[in-house]
């Protein structure tokens, strides 16, 4: 399976019939090769800064800054991304063009090899509203 149907996969619906992810992206993390691997159109933005940004060291400012992804501001609900369970959830910034806010999380694996992307990726859901 590639990046891109696991990217629709995680789009469809669940054993209930239920779609609840309206946006994936699958993004690679390794040290300079910081890399969007596959995702749905709202999130084909986020950039190798945002990247390095959610799995560097410095945290510090997360909760009260927020950060960007794929150009969006979000605040930071719980940040485990570099610790157990190796997640991250946010809540997206209304904006003048869209008032809505959007739950996303982002689930960190460092194992898996497809191809020739192995190993360290990033899996990013935005919530249905």
């Amino acid at each position: 399976m590639s990046w891109a149907q696991y990217v629709d996969k995680l789009k469809g619906p669940d054993d209930d019939g239920d779609v609840n992810i309206g946006e994936a992206a699958i993004v690679g993390y390794a040290s300079g090769a910081e890399s969007v691997w596959a995702a749905s159109p709202a999130l084909t933005g986020i950039t190798p800064a945002e990247i390095k940004t959610l799995v560097g060291s410095d945290r510090m400012g997360f909760y009260s800054t927020g950060l960007v992804l794929g150009g969006m501001r979000c605040t930071v609900i719980r940040d485990l991304l570099l610790d157990k369970p190796f997640t991250m959830d946010l809540k997206t910034k209304a904006t003048e063009t869209d008032k809505s806010t959007y739950s996303v999380t982002i689930a960190k694996s460092n194992k898996g090899k497809t191809g020739r992307q192995t190993g360290r990726r990033l899996i990013v859901y935005m919530y249905n509203k």
